[in-house]
């Protein structure tokens, strides 16, 4: 089977200590599309951006229930 990897945006449910949300992650993507999530290790920054990023996504999601 032929695989490459790219960046996707996917519905994330325990990678990197998150759940219940879609970010932009490292993948391999096979015939079947997304086959797994690379999970990365993260510096400290890096990890640090991601849970701002991933803070500011649940904060539009809420709003949007709310509405």
């Amino acid at each position: 089977p032929l695989y490459s990897s790219a960046a996707s945006d996917v519905y994330k449910r325990q990678e990197y200590g998150f759940s219940d949300i879609c970010l932009g992650v490292p993948t391999i993507i096979g015939e079947n599309g997304i086959e797994r999530i690379l999970e990365l290790e993260l510096s400290g920054e890096e990890l640090k951006q991601l849970k701002i990023s991933a803070n500011a996504v649940q904060q539009v999601k809420q709003s949007l229930k709310n509405k």
